[in-house]
């Protein structure tokens, strides 16, 4: 945005118009604009112009500017419910061809990315349980969906209908002050998006090592 520089008052009895040092208009305010000369092209184009008052704040800058959260709960628990969805097809696919003999190569790739799924599927239920204020049967309901194939789905579509997963972030800033321990590790989460992904992928790291430790998650043989 150009600001328009400040312009002599109207009623001033003579107002001087130079240009590169040199005068090249001089009259009162309105035999200027009828002369239709450069103070008048320079008048026309300060009334087309935004001004900006002398008292106005300056614009927001980086350290003033907050970043709104990527998504909202609907958005972010609508996706990992499709991707819980997705990945129990390849897993389900996995299976039939390695007992149509076709191949077992695809099990062990499709297990290990529904695992990894079904473990960030259960950190955001968790994430926007605690955001919305489920009750305890309710997001336990949302964890044991994950359990069974492509319950996900109906799942949030329900969430959905029943107004869980609407509007914002509650724990956002500017929005409620959280009190418990899980809201103050939310609202920092959602302070700090991008330290908040980076900690989230370690913990499904973590926690799909420890699986692994473990077991497969699907039998051998």
């Amino acid at each position: 945005m150009d600001l328009v520089p400040r312009f002599p008052e109207p009623d001033a009895d003579i107002i001087l118009v130079t240009e590169d040092g040199r005068t090249v208009e001089q009259d009162a305010h309105g035999a200027l604009l009828a002369a239709r000369g450069a103070y008048a092209a320079l008048h026309a184009s300060r009334l087309a112009a935004p001004t900006i008052p002398d008292d106005a704040p300056p614009p927001p800058g980086p350290s003033t500017c907050r970043r709104a959260p990527p998504m909202t709960p609907r958005e972010l628990y609508g996706r990992f419910a499709l991707a819980e969805a997705v990945t129990w097809t390849l897993l389900i696919l996995g299976m039939v061809l390695k007992y149509t003999g076709v191949s077992e190569a695809f099990v062990p790739v499709f297990g290990m990315l529904h695992g990894l799924v079904f473990l960030g599927y259960c950190v955001v239920t968790c994430f926007v349980w605690v955001d919305q204020r489920w009750s305890a049967g309710f997001g336990v309901l949302g964890l044991a969906s994950a359990v069974v194939p492509y319950a996900t789905i109906p799942f949030e579509r329900r969430a959905e209908r029943t107004g869980r997963l609407a509007g914002g972030w509650r724990l956002a800033p500017g929005g409620d002050r959280p009190g418990t321990v899980p809201e103050r590790l939310e609202a920092w989460s959602l302070r700090s998006p991008r330290l908040a992904v980076v900690a989230g992928v370690v913990v499904v790291a973590g926690l799909a090592s420890v699986l692994l430790y473990l077991g497969p998650p699907v039998p051998r043989g």
